[in-house]
C-alpha cells in the first residue's frame, strides 16, 4: 500500500509517497535530501533541531510516529558538513545546560 510519509523538522515539513512498509530512516533521508536540494535551488535554508519526526498517513496515533537524530539523517543524505555542524551545536547546547 502506498501512503504519504511526512518528515517534520523544527520549522519545516516534507512529504513523499512510498510503500507503507518503507524504512523510516530511508524515508527521512529522502525527504531531507529533497528539502535541502529544493531550498538550495531557491536560495533558501531550513532550520534543524536535534530530532526529526516521521509519520505516514495511515498512522492512527502519535505513539506510532518515529523519531530520528537529525545529524544522522543529514549525513545519510550526504550533507556531512551540515551534519557535523549540527551535532557540534547540539553537543554545545547540552554542555551549557549541565
Amino acid at each position: 500500500m502506498i501512503v504519504t510519509w511526512t518528515v517534520k523538522g523544527s520549522d519545516w515539513k516534507q512529504s513523499i509517497k512510498a510503500n507503507i512498509n518503507s524504512n523510516p530512516g530511508e524515508i527521512a533521508t529522502q525527504c531531507v535530501e529533497k528539502l535541502i536540494n529544493t531550498l538550495k535551488e531557491e536560495g533558501d535554508e531550513a532550520s534543524f533541531g536535534a530530532i526529526l519526526g516521521i509519520s505516514h498517513s495511515q498512522m492512527k496515533s502519535d505513539e506510532e510516529h518515529y523519531f530520528m537524530y537529525a545529524p544522522l539523517v543529514l549525513a545519510n543524505a550526504g550533507f556531512y558538513e551540515d551534519a557535523d555542524a549540527l551535532e557540534k551545536a547540539i553537543d554545545l547546547d547540552s554542555s551549557i545546560k549541565e
